[in-house]
């Protein structure tokens, strides 16, 4: 790696499976391309423990977390990935604590940068659709 390069341009970094993703449409594989093309799971378990040696950087990408702890930001995006798996494969999902579900997209969004929580929020259905549900949630 030149001193010049990106980490993501090193062998193994970034996958080629990404970069292929991004060719396929149409695309130049630039760094930010490739970036938006790894999978969830790829950024989960980036915050796994087995990786706590990268936290102190990542963790400045999370400016309005309440604290620095690795495990603030890895809890919430644990569950949604447990979540977002359940809907990936069609499974049930009303037995789920899904206002618990949608308060850990807020909260990340709000580690992030609040103004994406007002973003988001803005146009959301999720919470009227939540209290219009005439059968508390989870439902066993």
């Amino acid at each position: 790696m030149t001193p010049q390069a990106s980490w993501t341009s090193a062998p193994g970094r970034i996958s080629p499976k990404a970069r292929r993703r991004v060719r396929a449409k149409g695309k130049t594989a630039s760094e930010g391309q490739a970036l938006t093309e790894l999978p969830f799971g790829f950024w989960r378990f980036l915050l796994a423990k087995c990786y706590t040696v990268l936290w102190p950087g990542l963790a400045a990408g999370f400016p309005g977390a309440p604290d620095r702890a690795r495990g603030t930001i890895e809890r919430p995006v644990t569950r949604l990935h447990e979540f977002r798996n359940r809907l990936a494969h069609h499974e049930r999902i009303w037995n789920q604590p899904l206002k618990d579900r949608y308060s850990d997209i807020v909260s990340l969004l709000g580690y992030i940068d609040d103004d994406l929580v007002d973003w988001v929020t803005a146009g959301c259905r999720v919470p009227a659709v939540l209290a219009a549900c005439p059968i508390e949630r989870p439902y066993p």
